[in-house]
């Protein structure tokens, strides 16, 4: 856990394990997302975060997620200006595995999957 960022923001969204099974968050994440905030300078919302396999599935994560193991995050952005922000905060950080989306930024520290990626994707 972090300053600004809870353990229970993290956990699965699924019916099967929401608020039963705690989330597996990687530290080097909320590293992340407490520069990321701190630079963006106001409060930041986590949509999705650990998942276990059949949520994962259920929502068209790839078997290879990084949310399946903790290290991805993904955050709301309300506009260009906020996603714009985010993102160059994040790449300033260090993170090298960023997914773009229209309401929300991926961001992920796994250092397993490949590096210094950038896609663009459909919510």
């Amino acid at each position: 856990m972090s300053e600004h960022f809870k353990e229970a923001e993290f956990r699965c969204k699924c019916t099967r394990c929401k608020r039963l099974i705690p989330a597996i968050v990687d530290n080097r994440l909320y590293d992340l997302l407490e520069h990321v905030r701190s630079a963006v300078g106001r409060p930041m919302y986590i949509t999705s975060g650990y998942r276990c396999a059949p949520h994962n599935a259920e929502v068209g994560g790839k078997p290879t997620s990084d949310h399946l193991n903790g290290t991805a995050a993904d955050v709301v952005v309300t506009s260009d200006k906020d996603r714009l922000s985010m993102v160059k905060a994040a790449l300033e950080y260090g993170c090298r595995r960023v997914g773009v989306y229209q309401s929300f930024i991926h961001l992920s520290v796994n250092p397993e999957n490949p590096q210094n990626v950038m896609w663009l994707g459909n919510d």
